[in-house]
């Protein structure tokens, strides 16, 4: 069921996206902090401290890359189906 699987990531996206920003960066930034501390800690042998320093900056900037993806997506998606669908109608094309 193909179909299936498809209506559901989009209806995730479309959650995701509707969120407000103060709720999407409160959940993408701890897991990208910790997840790169871990990474900077394990795999690059930084001393805790670094790691955790390096962690923090790497996941703030990661943080605003995905938040803000997510923001210009949206806008993109939502101006492509405007230019589709002036009207709002979604079931006519109109050029």
């Amino acid at each position: 069921m193909p179909g299936d699987d498809a209506t559901g990531w989009r209806r995730l996206r479309s959650w995701w996206e509707n969120r407000p920003i103060g709720l999407q960066v409160g959940v993408v930034a701890p897991i990208s902090i910790v997840a790169l501390t871990v990474l900077h800690v394990t795999l690059l042998n930084q001393p805790m401290g670094r790691g955790t320093s390096y962690g923090v900056f790497w996941g703030i900037l990661v943080t605003l890359l995905i938040v803000g993806g997510t923001r210009m997506e949206r806008g993109r998606r939502e101006a492509e189906r405007e230019r589709l669908h002036p009207d709002g109608d979604e079931r006519r094309l109109r050029l």
